[in-house]
C-alpha cells in the first residue's frame, strides 16, 4: 500500500495576523529582561557611577509611571486613527526610548530613554488585546488572547540572555548592545505591524464603514457565522458611543469603570494584575536588585 502524503492547511489570516500583534508584546519582555542584568554591570557602573538601593529603584522603576499615564489615552488614539496605528504609533515611541538609553552619555539622559520609553509601551500594550479580539472569532478568541503573554515571557528570556551574552564585552557596549537591538527590533516590529496588520472590522463598522468591513472579514477567513456574532457587539457599541456623546465624553468614559455595576469587577482586575506584579519575575528582577547588599561579618 502506498503512503497517504500528509496535507497541511495553511493557517487562517487572522491567526497570522494575532501571531504579528502578538510578537509586539516582546518587547515589553525584553525590557523588563535587560534593564535589572544591565543596571548591575560593571560597565555601567563605570558609565554613571555606582548608584544606592533609592537610585537603583528609580532607574528600572521609572518606565512604570509614564506607561501607567499613557494608557489612559491608548483607547482614543486607537479609537481616532485605528488599532494598528495606535500599536505602531507607540512601538515606535518605544523603540526611541530604547534608542536614548542606548546612547546615553549620562544617567539624566538614560532616565529619559526610559520614560520615553514607558509612553510608548502604555500606547501599544494595551491595545495588542483589543485588536486579537476584533479580528478573530468566538471561537478561537480565547486561546488567541494569550499571545501577548506567552510573547511577553519570550521577552523576558531573550532579554535575559542577550544581556548575559553581551556582558563579557570589555566596553560599554556591555549594557549598551542590549537597548541597541531592542531598538532596532522595535522598529522592524513597528513596520512590519504598519504593514501587516489588519484593520479591525470592528472598529470599520463602527465608523460606518460597512463595506470595508465585510472585505476586511473576508481578508481575515473569518466565516459568516462566525462575524454576525460580532454584528452584535457592534450595533451594542454604537448605541453605546452615542449615548456617550450627549454626555461629557471623557470624563464619563473613565468612570464608568467605578460604576456600582461593575466596580468588583474593576477591583478584581486590579488586585490580579498587582499580585501579578508582585510575585511573577518582575519580583525577582525588581524587588531582588534593589535590597542592599548583605554585609560580611
Amino acid at each position: 500500500m502506498g503512503l497517504i502524503p500528509l496535507q497541511f492547511k495553511n493557517p487562517p489570516k487572522y491567526m497570522l495576523a494575532c501571531i504579528l500583534c502578538s510578537a509586539n508584546g516582546i518587547l515589553f519582555g525584553m525590557d523588563t529582561g535587560i534593564i535589572g542584568p544591565v543596571t548591575d554591570m560593571k560597565d555601567f557602573k563605570k558609565s554613571f557611577g555606582s548608584q544606592n538601593s533609592t537610585i537603583h529603584g528609580l532607574i528600572v522603576s521609572c518606565i512604570l509611571i509614564p506607561a501607567a499615564l499613557s494608557s489612559f489615552f491608548a483607547g482614543y488614539v486607537a479609537d481616532r486613527l485605528g488599532r494598528p496605528k495606535g500599536i505602531c504609533i507607540g512601538v515606535f515611541i518605544f523603540g526611541a526610548g530604547a534608542a536614548i538609553e542606548a546612547g546615553a552619555v549620562a544617567l539624566s539622559m538614560f532616565i529619559v530613554g526610559r520614560i520615553v520609553e514607558g509612553v510608548g509601551e502604555g500606547l501599544f500594550l494595551g491595545n495588542l488585546v483589543v485588536l486579537i479580539c476584533e479580528i478573530s472569532p468566538t471561537s478561537t478568541r480565547g486561546a488567541l488572547t494569550t499571545g501577548p503573554q506567552l510573547a511577553t515571557t519570550l521577552g523576558l528570556v531573550m532579554g535575559y540572555f542577550i544581556s548575559y551574552g553581551t556582558s563579557s564585552l570589555r566596553s560599554s557596549l556591555s549594557w549598551r548592545m542590549p537597548f541597541i537591538l531592542l531598538a532596532a527590533f522595535s522598529m522592524v516590529l513597528c513596520g512590519l505591524s504598519l504593514l501587516y496588520l489588519p484593520e479591525s472590522p470592528q472598529w470599520l463598522g463602527l465608523h460606518g464603514r460597512y463595506a470595508m468591513a465585510e472585505e476586511a472579514w473576508d481578508r481575515l477567513g473569518v466565516s459568516r457565522a462566525e462575524r454576525e456574532k460580532v454584528v452584535l457587539q457592534v450595533r451594542t457599541q454604537e448605541v453605546n458611543s452615542e449615548t456617550e456623546k450627549v454626555k461629557d465624553g471623557t470624563i464619563d468614559k473613565l468612570l464608568a469603570i467605578f460604576s456600582k455595576d461593575v466596580i468588583g469587577r474593576t477591583i478584581l482586575a486590579v488586585f490580579l494584575m498587582g499580585m501579578q506584579q508582585m510575585s511573577g519575575i518582575d519580583g525577582v528582577l525588581y524587588v531582588r536588585r534593589s535590597l542592599p547588599a548583605p554585609q560580611n561579618n
